[in-house]
């Protein structure tokens, strides 16, 4: 099976068909719409019944979708909601159903834009469609500069709205995952943070990119491997501070060291891995206090 991605259609029927002949879609093809499919064109019914008809399609929220939904009606409206005449409201019942993303495995598609360093199902919907209000955001946010040239995230994100060139913009975008993917500051990251990045990316179809994420998802094992050595190290240590404090004031000479609340715990109760990981939830915090433990690496 293959995705199809096909951007601003605007009721260009006859077109729409052409295209999908020269790239032989079949039965068996996921075919996205990045939005905009009405409008302009002289046959935004017929891109409608065909969108809304065909099997294992998505169909995403445009900005032009968007206006019929709000009523927010030009002359280019108006002539649509002509054409559509007494299934107006059958049509926009079938838009207000449409998402305002679509995320796979590879990659995110929307119809116009996204905000750098927000999760995807976080966005403003009027920066995803790409509505007046939308691009007011961004304008304040990121000034004259293009909302994909600031794009930080892991997965390339595949828009329309927009013309870019004879060339999709969403090569360049690519091209560069797997090194901001190296660039990321995986010290600093969670564990539960690590894993999701790495799980997003092992079926990637860049084989580098699956490489470097399992090697990362390798050296996160090998850190948290290493809790059973420090469970031992800490309760070597909460033993030798109650034998030279006693169990009743230990603590303030416990508490000048980085694992203070692991002695903490492991006097109140049994030390648990997941508490440790819950105590130090990042490999910057985890080899610190490793470090300061004495506990080597396997």
């Amino acid at each position: 099976m293959r995705t199809i991605v096909v951007g601003d259609i605007h009721g260009c029927y006859e077109e729409l068909l052409q295209l999908l002949a020269k790239v032989q879609l079949t039965e068996e093809d996921c075919l996205i719409s990045l939005g905009d499919i009405v409008d302009r064109g002289v046959d935004s019914v017929k891109v409608y019944d065909f969108l809304k008809h065909r099997p294992n399609t998505i169909v995403l929220m445009g900005n032009h979708e968007r206006k019929h939904l709000r009523q927010t009606l030009s002359y280019s409206q108006e002539i649509v909601k002509l054409q559509f005449g007494d299934r107006y409201e059958e049509f926009l019942t079938w838009v207000n159903g449409l998402p305002y993303y679509h995320e796979t495995d590879q990659a995110i598609f929307v119809h116009a834009a996204v905000e750098d360093g927000i999760p995807i199902d976080q966005q403003k919907a009027e920066v995803l469609c790409g509505c007046t209000a939308g691009e007011k955001h961004l304008e304040k946010r990121y000034g004259k500069t293009y909302w994909s040239h600031l794009y930080t995230g892991a997965k390339p994100v595949i828009f329309g709205h927009h013309i870019v060139g004879n060339e999709p913009l969403i090569l360049t975008v690519a091209k560069w995952q797997l090194p901001v993917m190296m660039a990321k500051p995986w010290g600093s990251y969670k564990w539960e943070k690590i894993q999701a990045i790495c799980d997003d990316f092992k079926n990637s179809s860049n084989r580098e990119l699956v490489d470097f994420m399992r090697a990362k998802q390798q050296w996160m094992n090998d850190l948290l491997s290493l809790a059973p050595k420090a469970i031992v190290k800490v309760e070597e240590k909460l033993a030798e501070l109650i034998s030279i404090h006693g169990a009743d004031d230990f603590k303030k000479p416990a508490s000048r060291f980085t694992y203070a609340t692991l002695l903490y715990k492991a006097n109140a109760s049994h030390l648990t891995v997941q508490f440790l990981k819950e105590t130090l939830p990042t490999p910057d915090k985890w080899l610190q206090v490793m470090n300061d433990l004495g506990v080597e690496s396997n």
